[in-house]
């Protein structure tokens, strides 16, 4: 699912849902971060509860969902975020390509644990040392 130059991780901290990417190429940029309902049929999207965009492109990793860094314009409103229902977080790149996708429960996220977009938990010291790309 996505590209597999990057690794995607999601967490929550004090209720809040965080998203990392991990991109190949430090010097990437991220155009769009998007929250979409996950409708578990192969090329039908879901809904779009949440967007931000970057009209330039940003270096920015780290992600709130609902909160909308300086770099970045609200495209989409936060909508209503159901605990067991199953959400996509989608990172589009500035120069194209395929989005990074991770699929992933708000229930099933643990504190100081990370899902990744290969359905692992990894502490913050294993997900930072990871090498996807070597």
């Amino acid at each position: 699912m996505g590209d597999l130059s990057v690794v995607q991780r999601l967490g929550v901290d004090d209720g809040r849902i965080l998203i990392r990417a991990h991109p190949c190429d430090s010097q990437e940029l991220v155009r769009s971060v998007a929250l979409r309902v996950a409708t578990g049929k192969p090329g039908v999207e879901g809904e779009t509860i949440w967007k931000i965009t970057s009209e330039a492109g940003a270096l920015r990793r780290d992600y709130e969902v609902g909160q909308t860094p300086a770099d970045f314009v609200e495209t989409v409103p936060l909508g209503d975020i159901q605990q067991d229902n199953r959400y996509l977080a989608v990172i589009t790149r500035a120069s194209g390509g395929l989005d990074f996708l991770t699929a992933f429960v708000p229930s099933s996220l643990k504190p100081s644990n990370w899902e990744t977009s290969t359905y692992e938990y990894l502490t913050n010291e294993q997900f930072d040392n990871l090498r996807p790309c070597d």
